[in-house]
This record gives C-alpha cells, sequence and structure tokens, in this order.
C-alpha cells in the first residue's frame, strides 16, 4: 500500500505530482506554482516517466535553489509504479518566469524619468568629446566594436558547432550560455521538430534523446560542459 500522503490532505508534509508520460516543460510548469504555495522545507514528489526526468529535475533545482533529493522508491517492492523523484522547497527560492519556469525572472523596468529642463547653456556648441556617441578620438574603435570584432575573430577560428537540444531544457539553456561566454557559435537544431536529428541524438545517447548533444570535431558529446566544447571546437 502506498503510505505517501497525499498532495490534496491539509496534513501532509509530502506533497505529490503525477506527471504521467507529460514531458518535463509541463512538468515544470506544474511543478512551479506547487513549490511557489508550498511551505519551505516541504518535500515534494515528482511521479513521471519521462527519461530526461534525472536530469531536467536536478537542472530545474540548481537554477531554483530548491534541493534535489534523488529518486526515491514509493510502494511495495516490484511494484510497477512510475519513477518517483523527490525535492524540497527551499525558503529563498529564485522566482522564476510562470510561462517559462526554466527561466530566471525578469525585474520589472524602471520607470523612465522626465527629460531634465534646458539649462542657461544647452545652446552652447558642444565639442565632439562631449556630443552623445561620439568619441574625442575617432580613429579609435568604439568598445562595443571591439568587443563585436573580437567575437567575429573568435568565432571564425573554431570548428563548426552543432547543438541538439529541445525547448525548456535547462541544461541546454546552460550550455548555449556558456558558450556564448566563451565567444563560440553554434547551430542549433530542435530534435522535437526534426526527426533525423532525434534519430541522431539516439544512436549516440543509447537510444534515449538526451539532450543537450553536441557535435564538434567529428565528435558527439552527450551532455557536455561548455568548457569541454571550447575545447574541441579551438584544438
Amino acid at each position: 500500500m502506498n503510505t505517501t500522503p497525499d498532495r490534496t490532505s491539509p496534513t501532509s508534509s509530502v506533497l505529490v505530482l503525477d506527471g504521467g508520460d507529460r514531458r518535463c516543460v509541463q512538468i515544470l510548469l506544474e511543478l512551479r506554482p506547487l513549490t511557489v504555495h508550498a511551505a519551505p522545507g516541504t518535500v515534494i514528489h515528482v511521479h513521471t516517466t519521462d527519461p530526461a526526468a534525472p536530469l531536467d529535475l536536478p537542472a530545474w533545482c540548481h537554477l531554483t535553489g530548491h534541493t534535489y533529493r534523488g529518486p526515491v522508491h514509493i510502494g511495495p517492492t516490484g511494484s510497477t509504479a512510475s519513477p518517483a523523484y523527490a525535492l524540497q522547497v527551499a525558503e529563498d527560492a529564485v522566482a522564476t518566469d510562470p510561462g517559462h519556469p526554466w527561466r530566471a525572472a525578469r525585474s520589472p523596468h524602471p520607470e523612465p524619468t522626465a527629460p531634465e529642463e534646458p539649462t542657461a547653456h544647452a545652446s552652447r556648441p558642444t565639442h565632439r568629446a562631449e556630443q552623445p556617441g561620439r568619441s574625442a578620438h575617432p580613429w579609435r574603435r568604439h568598445p562595443a566594436q571591439r568587443r563585436l570584432h573580437a567575437m567575429t575573430d573568435a568565432a571564425a577560428s573554431h570548428t563548426p558547432i552543432t547543438v541538439y537540444s529541445r525547448p525548456g531544457c535547462p541544461y541546454c539553456y546552460l550550455l548555449r550560455r556558456g558558450l556564448r561566454r566563451r565567444g563560440l557559435t553554434f547551430t542549433e537544431i530542435n530534435i522535437w521538430t526534426d526527426p533525423e536529428a532525434a534519430a541522431a541524438v539516439r544512436s549516440v545517447a543509447d537510444g534515449n534523446e538526451t539532450v543537450p548533444t553536441v557535435h564538434v570535431a567529428e565528435r558527439w558529446l552527450v551532455n557536455p560542459k561548455a568548457a569541454t566544447v571550447d575545447q574541441l571546437a579551438r584544438g
């Protein structure tokens, strides 16, 4: 008999989210409000058959600050119940976007300030260096131009990179961010909309659609670190 308290019970110390065979992107949309309204320290058991759950749930907990407690066994030995994974609600969790819970919530934009009143010297011609957007040394590149040229040079100095991903994957987001910080350019393919890409990922990931999977320098990497991709791309 399953002794896990039902999530609708007011005295439950463990909440249960039955994800069934839904993908993790949908499960995160249901899990987010559950963690928002649960008391700190509450344990949540997520039941799901999605093979990506052992990767996506720890990544989401890392993003939000909740504690991932790993897979749990519920029910008698030999039970056919779907796998369950436990996490514990943190008191100071990072807020996430309600519509995209795999992204941190953006802070509201500050209110625009009223323009300052013109002064008595407003009609005075300004020196070239004082004009907005103009440099006192026009023969020098603006810092933004230097960064752009540096990124362009970096992109031209590494072998092509192809990243296979899917929407809502936290690990894909972390890899993309890491590659961009290193000045690497890449081609991204959504395996949910490209059957051939999904088949390619399964062929190198033991039959699973594990993402991110990267093809670089004639090698396939399953869930790699950005530093590893960088080393191979520039090797």
